[in-house]
């Protein structure tokens, strides 16, 4: 049996930020919410959960390109991860 360790710390670390902070996908449905309603002269459609973990993707490559920190990598890839669950979601409700 092979353990695939990024993997496996990944796993806990959302754990652990979902004990933190609750569950990923109602933040970024009320951070998509919150932020189509300060862009809304700006925005023609409303922003979706999905787009906003794309967004915290790419707020930890901007972290990366300053200096290196291996957590921003992780990080990024699980924000990816989400993006992923939250987008697949979409279009099965389609």
């Amino acid at each position: 049996m092979t353990i695939n360790l990024e993997e496996e710390i990944k796993k806990k670390l959302r754990e652990v930020k979902n004990q933190e902070y609750g569950d990923y996908k109602t933040n970024f449905t009320v951070a998509a919410n919150l932020w189509s309603m300060i862009l809304r002269k700006k925005l023609k459609v409303k922003l979706s959960a999905h787009e906003v973990a794309m967004c915290m993707v790419l707020f930890k490559i901007m972290r990366t390109s300053e200096n290196y920190k291996a957590d921003s990598y992780l990080d990024a890839s699980i924000y990816l991860d989400m993006a992923k669950e939250l987008h697949k979601n979409i279009d099965k409700k389609e």
